[in-house]
């Protein structure tokens, strides 16, 4: 297992530039930091800035001027202008919140000092901030997670929890070449257990009678059951579905040994299962961070392991647009990167150089039919009208009203990222996305976000103010509703229903039966949008957020905004409670945890915030709450961590650390 370190540390410097940062405490619950820059090389430095990326809000403090910020992105130079000459220091400063900064993945990333029309990089060589940092104590420090209670049985090390699994008291002293009655439905359950069982696969070559693996269609079950059985004589598997059957597999292939030895005979077991929730979810955010193909294809694989169906694909966002639309090849070749003398800057450590990427349309279809093999559906989104920075900047000519002098700022620090309702190069635009979306994405539903658009946005746009008023809208907020229900009527003409994200729903916004809502802001919040008759996926970032940090120790990845979230926090987050009414929990289609990557760039660090946090997510939402138990998971937690071993996925141990 690895620990992601900070994209900000250097191992080399070319350029000869070091700098420290340190904090100290500033007036009202404010920090100072301080970054000394030290020019170690022989060459003096005129007219230069230090860039770097910190996306929360922030000030310049002394001798300091905030000459551009875009999002994280920031520029500060000396005030006054000074050279920076050979051998020299020069001190800048920051003044930011103090609930900003709780540890080390909340510094500045990304750091490098630009003069002469060059990016030069930086060795940070020191970090002073441990004393100002919010204390945590000695058991916090040393506390890996869970200790692990080989206490469960063998036939129950499966997650998530079947509904019901008992020892029928037989053995199968199972062949070395498992005989099995070819089934069409069953056909991907039984490319799973040829991929995964430490034993061959072959089809009985007479009849069924002659297979030790048997598959029967029952369409009395539900379509996501299935009952299996190990007894002296085989292997049967029923279900009336292809899903049942691959979840069927999934479970057979926990209950073999799982370091891929394999120890006859096999214990005898039945297993009649069913989930609790239809929807069983995750996103993963690729805009914010470029993830390739070959990560995507693997996090599939790790979902269907644990019997999620939904991927929700983040595509598109302020810092990068990875869907290729045809009618518009300017959203990948322009949207899709970042860095200096590119439209978008550098964001989230990602550095000057060019970085991103987007996916192909083979790439895209690759992804969907892998997921149906495994019964996962895609869920994509394309945020709108919010969070929409790289399609403007990369269609400006067509996205920007000249007028608009509206003055807002968002919780991510951009000024200039929302589209304009009123413009009627918006719905075009918007309309060949959404053709775009349905030609790649059989799946019913289509995202289109609609959160977190700030307020100010269209206040001082001409077009917008005459929209307000010809439509009767009390004020230009209200023109939120008013694009996105467009978009609901042109998804309901191609057949499909629209997602969004919980704000969509406020004010004059969608009317319940318009969208499924994706409620993230609190647990309560999906209670009382199913109580008001929306269809809601809950998925409240203090539980369900991964990229969430799992404890106060700095030295751990992740964000804290939310919270801190270990895995015993998000097993026991129960998604229904009293304030639910019943039609309300008839609306409740599932759960979902999410990968926002604003601190994950890579594949190990995905990895590393997501294992095992995301098969606490998955019990909830497959296993019964009364069929749940915090003490059996833990029993179960060694096996799965051999399952991701053989997987070579970089999960967070449950173990101390040696030494």
């Amino acid at each position: 297992m690895t620990v992601p370190e900070s994209s900000a540390d250097s191992a080399a410097n070319a350029a000869g530039l070091a700098i420290s940062l340190s904090l100290i405490p500033h007036a009202d619950e404010q920090l100072c930091l301080t970054l000394r820059i030290r020019n170690l090389t022989a060459t003096t430095l005129s007219d230069w800035n230090l860039q770097l990326d910190f996306p929360s809000a922030a000030q310049a403090g002394s001798g300091t001027e905030m000459s551009h910020r875009a999002g994280s992105h920031i520029t500060l130079t000396p005030s006054p202008d000074a050279d920076l000459g050979a051998g020299a220091e020069a001190e800048l400063r920051m003044l930011v919140d103090a609930a900003f900064i709780q540890r080390y993945h909340d510094l500045p990333q990304g750091i490098f000092l630009y003069a002469g029309g060059e990016a030069l990089s930086v060795d940070v060589v020191e970090r002073n901030i441990d004393a100002a940092l919010p204390p945590v104590s000695a058991e916090e420090q040393a506390s890996e997670g869970p200790r692990r209670d080989d206490s469960a049985i063998a036939t129950e090390a499966i997650v998530p929890r079947p509904l019901h699994c008992e020892s029928n008291g037989s053995r199968f002293h199972c062949p070395r070449v498992l005989l099995y009655d070819p089934s069409e439905p069953a056909e991907e359950a039984i490319r799973w257990l040829q991929l995964n069982l430490p034993l061959q696969l072959q089809p009985a070559a007479d009849s069924a009678g002659a297979a030790t693996l048997q598959f029967q269609v029952d369409e009395s079950m539900d379509d996501e059951a299935y009952h299996l059985r190990i007894h002296s004589a085989g292997i049967s598997v029923a279900a009336a579905s292809r899903a049942g059957f691959l979840y069927a597999a999934v479970s057979l292939t926990q209950l073999f040994p799982p370091d891929g030895e394999l120890k006859l005979p096999l214990p005898g077991v039945d297993i009649r299962d069913k989930p609790r929730f239809g929807y069983r979810g995750l996103l993963l955010d690729c805009s914010r961070h470029f993830h390739s193909k070959q990560t995507i294809l693997k996090l599939l694989e790790l979902m269907a392991l644990y019997k999620l169906n939904h991927l929700h694909w983040h595509l598109t966002d302020d810092e990068g647009w990875r869907l290729p639309v045809s009618a518009y090849p300017q959203l990948t070749a322009v949207g899709a990167w970042r860095g200096l003398g590119e439209a978008l800057e550098p964001q989230f450590g990602s550095g000057p150089e060019r970085y991103g990427g987007c996916y192909s349309h083979a790439d895209i279809r690759e992804i969907v039919n892998r997921a149906a093999q495994l019964s996962i559906t895609l869920v994509p989104e394309v945020d709108v009208p919010g969070h929409s920075r790289a399609a403007i900047k990369s269609l400006p000519e067509l996205l920007v009203e000249s007028a608009d002098r509206s003055d807002y700022c968002t919780a991510q620090q951009y000024t200039d990222n929302v589209l304009n309702p009123a413009l009627r190069e918006t719905y075009t635009f918007m309309y060949a996305v959404i053709d775009q979306l349905c030609e790649l994405f059989p799946g019913a539903l289509i995202h289109m976000g609609g959160d977190e658009v700030p307020a100010g946005a269209w206040r001082d746009s001409p077009a917008c103010r005459r929209l307000a008023s010809r439509e009767g809208y009390r004020d230009c907020a209200a023109l939120q509703g008013h694009l996105l229900r467009a978009a609901q009527a042109h998804l309901a003409g191609r057949g499909r229903q629209m997602a969004v994200w919980e704000e969509a729903a406020a004010g004059e916004g969608l009317s319940p039966e318009s969208a499924v809502v994706h409620a993230w802001t609190d647990p309560g919040a999906g209670i009382r949008l199913a109580n008001a008759g929306y269809q809601v996926v809950l998925c409240p970032a203090q539980y369900t957020y991964l990229d969430q940090a799992w404890s106060r120790c700095p030295q751990e990845p992740g964000a804290s905004w939310a919270g801190t979230t270990d895995l015993e926090h998000c097993y026991r987050y129960e998604p229904f409670h009293e304030a639910l009414n019943e039609s309300g929990r008839q609306r409740v289609m599932g759960i979902q945890a999410a990968l926002w990557s604003e601190r994950i760039a890579s594949r190990e660090t995905l990895e590393y915030m997501a294992f095992p946090r995301l098969l606490a997510v998955a019990e909830t939402a497959w296993s019964q709450a009364n069929n749940k138990s915090w003490h059996h998971f833990q029993g179960r937690l060694g096996t799965h961590e051999k399952l991701l071993d053989r997987r070579d996925v970089n999960y967070r141990g449950t173990k101390p650390k040696p030494g």
